[in-house]
């Protein structure tokens, strides 16, 4: 699962879209006809507070049949945030770190171990994480960060033969 918050045109970070895999917490699934149908939720978000998160968090995947349709216990579950740079989180540059809490939270508390990683583009993974606030709302939730540092070289027979994959993305069920 990747989830990340992107601010809203013109709002300057204050409004909240989850995304997951690039899609509005999309499921995709085929209908009896073969025809594949989407299910989307969006659920308005207006402030970063953690309270606030995980009563939308909650909301938001209540018509797709809650978190236990996507986390299972005892799955190891990597939550990827955005993290570009070390910048603080009211630059609204990477995933702020109270959606990244409030999402392991929400992991954690449905049986799984919570991963979190990425490979920032600019800087290292130690200092990106401390200053945007990852670090502190991992540790808090007890996840583990991994840093996409190690990789494993994959063999395809798409479009792209051989591929690396951070090994952590790899190890995630």
């Amino acid at each position: 699962m990747i989830f990340r918050s992107v601010p809203s045109a013109g709002s300057q970070g204050r409004s909240i879209q989850l995304q997951l895999d690039e899609c509005i917490l999309t499921e995709l699934f085929q209908n009896a006809r073969g025809h594949i149908v989407i299910s989307v939720s969006i659920q308005p978000c207006s402030e970063y507070s953690e309270t606030e998160l995980e009563q939308q968090l909650v909301a938001l995947l209540k018509p797709l049949g809650g978190i236990g349709q996507f986390v299972s216990p005892g799955q190891k579950v990597l939550i990827k945030p955005n993290l570009l740079a070390a910048k603080l989180p009211e630059a609204a540059v990477t995933t702020h770190p109270s959606l990244v809490k409030a999402v392991s939270k929400l992991v954690s508390a449905a049986g799984a171990t919570v991963m979190v990683g990425d490979s920032p583009g600019i800087g290292l993974f130690d200092r990106v994480v401390q200053k945007t606030g990852i670090k502190d709302a991992v540790i808090a939730t007890g996840g583990q960060l991994v840093p996409f540092n190690e990789t494993r070289r994959m063999t395809t027979a798409g479009t792209f033969r051989q591929i690396e994959l951070a090994s952590a993305y790899l190890d995630a069920d």
